[in-house]
């Protein structure tokens, strides 16, 4: 996957299998997802060179093993309405850790 085009990614994970605090776990989900598969730091934070948007389920916080799609919009400029993202390279991925593996 080209890390500098902007691309929806939909990741479906069990959010047990998210390391760390439970409100954070959208955050550390996409930082397990840069670092693995785009080879980069998650960026969060709008600027100038674009940044990572995330949308966050219900229940991302829940103490209970259950399944949540969470949405990633990496490398946009600005929000994204309908048609925009329509447009996008749209990539699923189905998420699981074993032990430390994912």
């Amino acid at each position: 996957m080209e890390n500098s085009i902007s691309t929806r990614v939909i990741i479906k994970v069990c959010v047990t299998d998210i390391p760390g605090k439970p409100l954070r776990r959208h955050t550390t989900l996409g930082e397990i997802f840069c670092r693995e598969m785009l080879d980069r730091d998650f960026n969060p934070q709008p600027n100038q060179s674009g940044y990572d948007g995330v949308t966050i389920p219900n229940g991302f916080d829940s103490d209970q093993p259950v399944k949540r799609w969470f949405i990633y919009d990496f490398n946009v400029q600005t929000t994204l309405n309908r048609e925009e993202v329509i447009k996008l390279p749209h990539r699923v991925f189905f998420a699981e850790r074993r032990d430390t593996k994912w």
